[in-house]
């Protein structure tokens, strides 16, 4: 038997439901407040805040995409582990 849903969970699942449909709800905002709670943007899209926050989504996704060929180059099989003094130095460029 699943356990029922939390409050965040639910929160989560509104905000990709309206953000795939278009939703006109608040924004989460990819920072949190001072107290480590979500920060919400009431907005129309184009203002400064929305700007802000576009731009460090691109960031955030970008570094993703980044992290993760690590991880695809790092787990394919017979990929080269290195010790902790090899590493030091990586990523090699």
């Amino acid at each position: 038997m699943s356990q029922p849903r939390s409050d965040a969970d639910r929160m989560c699942r509104r905000e990709l439901y309206d953000a795939a449909s278009g939703g006109g709800g608040p924004r989460l905002l990819p920072w949190t407040s001072p107290e480590g709670k979500p920060c919400y943007l009431s907005t129309d899209g184009r203002g400064y805040l929305s700007a802000l926050a576009d731009s460090i989504e691109t960031v955030q996704l970008s570094m993703g995409q980044e992290l993760l060929e690590y991880a695809r180059d790092a787990t394919v099989p017979g990929a080269k582990t290195l010790s902790a003094t090899e590493s030091a130095g990586w990523p090699a460029g």
